[in-house]
């Protein structure tokens, strides 16, 4: 029965305040709106960061006829790179084959009009991150070893392009942090606002109540409740807009190599906006009570 007292009493007071419930919950949903469009924007250049990581290792050509001696120590050194994950050589031999090996129904054109093979060798480097391939290159570029490469150029651009998307994470990242400081602060003195003006309404009900030996939870529990309220209908009405958003942009997010499940983080983030409804309640709430013992 006192639950159900506290769930009609937290109603009573939404609906009388209805325009400032409204705006409460318009401010809430907004702001978690914002956070959740900026990361859905970091997760796309994670993602494609992490794709472009994959695809992109760093393939260094070889001139012909170069000293198997200094590519040997070439190897060697890249090797000792901590960063570095693998590193395969090539020779021209191999490199036809595995091209023969990809395409079984095509006949070996070099040979079928007496052409020298014309590919390179080349030394495949897989490296632990793309933000790491700087000090591969450098390396390869150095007075000692750069005799020994054909153009550097396309593995260049390749870098340009993931220094861009490490870019764009960071500061999808600090952007990220901010705006979720900001989401916290903002909801916790929004709805602790609107719960102060919720007790100022009901100032003469809770002075009976408190004179009669109502215990604090009873005073509590409505406000409590009603905290809660405005944090699960801000939650359903951000979801709600963002789903929109994500179909109208043609964007997927479930095709996102997550490390964290959608529905898992929905669950957590449903669960904070309760806690921010909560403390901001326990906020109004003990200020009140402080004032008027």
């Amino acid at each position: 029965m006192r639950l159900r007292n506290i769930f009609t009493f937290s109603l009573t007071n939404l609906w009388r305040n209805k325009f400032l419930s409204a705006a409460t919950i318009a401010i809430i949903a907004l702001i978690l709106f914002t956070f959740n469009i900026i990361l859905s924007i970091h997760l796309i250049a994670q993602t494609g960061l992490d794709d472009l990581q994959k695809k992109v290792d760093i393939i260094l050509y070889l001139q012909e006829g170069r000293e198997p001696i200094k590519i040997s120590q070439f190897i060697d050194e890249i090797k000792a790179v901590e960063s570095v994950k693998e590193v395969v050589y090539t020779s021209k031999e191999d490199a036809l084959r595995n091209l023969l090996n990809k395409y079984p129904l095509t006949t070996d054109p070099f040979s079928k009009y007496g052409i020298t093979n014309p590919l390179p060798a080349n030394i495949n480097i897989i490296t632990k991150s793309a933000n790491l391939h700087d000090q591969i290159l450098s390396l390869a570029e150095s007075n000692k070893y750069r005799s020994l490469f054909l153009s550097l150029e396309e593995n260049s651009a390749n870098q340009k392009i993931v220094a861009k998307l490490l870019r764009l994470t960071d500061s999808s990242k600090k952007i990220l942090v901010s705006t979720l400081i900001i989401f916290i602060i903002a909801s916790i003195l929004v709805v602790s606002n609107a719960i102060t003006l919720s007790i100022y309404n009901k100032r003469d009900e809770l002075k009976i109540m408190k004179l009669v030996g109502a215990p604090l939870g009873v005073l509590r529990g409505p406000f409590i409740f009603e905290g809660m309220t405005y944090g699960i209908i801000g939650f359903i009405i951000s979801t709600t807009l963002l789903y929109g958003f994500l179909q109208a942009t043609e964007l997927d997010l479930i095709s996102f190599s997550l490390n964290v499940e959608l529905f898992q983080f929905a669950l957590i983030e449903f669960v904070c906006c309760i806690l921010v409804g909560v403390i901001s309640s326990l906020i109004a709430t003990e200020k009140y009570l402080s004032v008027k013992k």
